[in-house]
């Protein structure tokens, strides 16, 4: 982890350098809803079981389902070929499950969350005021699922805490409005630090401004 930790904080530098390196560029500040749907394997099911625990659930967890809210800024060099560097960061919180007992909601009482950094390369193109967009990058997840999620319960709370890598793609519809916009779109990304499989697909909502 701490050589991926590395590698990404290299990359940002590199992105900040080369956003600054030009002297007429556009900067999109966005919000974003975001629905998200986490698919997991053999391999990453064993960090929800506190989850099934706090619900008494026997079996085991196919995927948790969170919402949340993702904040992007993407620099674009040129406005006339808008592509360029994008960094967001993603904060999910989970709402429910599907596990092999069957399905259910989720309501954490100790702030559980999924807290993401992500870098990449956007390109947008605009037909006069709508047109598509799409990004790729990397990311880096931290998670935390408490052991306990009990109604009023006044003890120290204790976590399982551990972190995830991998590269996500999203795209979408674009609306632009003199110096706002708006975007609708579905992602996908893949945790690569399991053998197995263990996958995101998410829906999400942004607004934002645009400074030029």
């Amino acid at each position: 982890m701490n050589k991926v930790r590395k590698r990404i904080l290299c990359i940002l530098v590199f992105l900040i350098i080369c956003a600054n390196a030009y002297s007429s560029y556009e900067v999109w500040y966005g919000a974003a809803f975001v629905g998200n749907r986490n698919f997991l394997s053999s391999d990453s099911q064993q960090y929800y079981k506190p989850m099934l625990d706090n619900l008494a659930i026997d079996g085991e967890m196919k995927y948790v389902r969170r919402i949340g809210l993702d904040l992007e800024m993407v620099v674009f060099p040129s406005p006339d070929f808008r592509i360029g560097p994008y960094i967001a960061a993603e904060f999910l919180f989970p709402v429910g499950y599907s596990a092999t007992s069957g399905d259910g909601g989720y309501l954490s009482r100790n702030f559980d969350r999924r807290s993401t950094l992500k870098l990449g390369l956007s390109y947008y193109k605009i037909f006069t005021r709508f047109g598509f967009f799409s990004d790729v990058g990397v990311n880096l997840s931290i998670n935390r699922i408490a052991t306990t999620n009990e109604k009023n319960h006044k003890g120290p709370v204790e976590y399982m805490t551990f972190g995830e890598y991998g590269y996500f793609a999203d795209m979408g519809i674009l609306a632009k409005s003199e110096n706002s916009y708006f975007k609708l779109g579905c992602a996908f990304a893949q945790e690569l630090n399991y053998s197995s499989f263990v996958f995101d697909i998410a829906l999400f909502a942004t607004f934002g401004f645009i400074i030029d």
